[in-house]
């Protein structure tokens, strides 16, 4: 009877510590997911901070050219806008994509895509008085001050993401 006691005893203290490793295999393996989840979180959000420098530094440019337009008149000036204005309009579509399961942050992009648009649209715009009109009414023009509210805007909304990473 002793020797069934014992037995038993060794045979639930190994069913005991076999649940015992197996608990801290499958915790250890849940940390593990739960770190390569957060990994990934951590270099979208990343990836959306490079996005959203890029789109800063293209929408400065796409304004210096288009004041710089303005002035001289300079058809060589125009080359960066036009050539790469689809890709401004590429980054904020892409922090789009990239945010597109956070509601709050969508609603962002959706709002920073619109301003891009609109930073587009009177630069070209910009452009078109010049050409037509001359230098004069294109300063005129640049000189509402409209632009610089769209810059105003996009550096807001850029900020916005960068305060409230949700």
């Amino acid at each position: 009877m002793k020797y069934v006691n014992e037995r038993s005893v060794i045979g639930i203290s190994f069913i005991v510590a076999l649940l015992i490793i197996g608990a801290i295999s499958l915790l250890s393996y849940l940390n593990a997911m739960d770190f390569i989840r957060n990994r990934y979180w951590v270099q979208q959000t990343y990836r959306v901070l490079s996005y959203l420098d890029d789109v800063n530094e293209s929408v400065l440019k796409i304004e210096s050219t288009r004041r710089w337009y303005a002035i001289a008149g300079l058809e060589a000036s125009l080359k960066y806008p036009l050539a790469d204005v689809q890709r401004t309009k590429d980054e904020a579509d892409s922090i789009r994509v990239l945010v597109v399961d956070n509601e709050i942050q969508r609603i962002r992009a959706d709002s920073l895509v619109v301003l891009v648009d609109r930073e587009i649209d009177f630069a070209k715009k910009a452009f078109d008085v010049r050409e037509k009109n001359g230098p004069v009414e294109a300063a005129e023009f640049i000189g509402t001050g409209d632009g610089d509210k769209l810059i105003d805007n996009v550096h807001c909304s850029t900020y916005d993401f960068n305060l409230y990473r949700v």
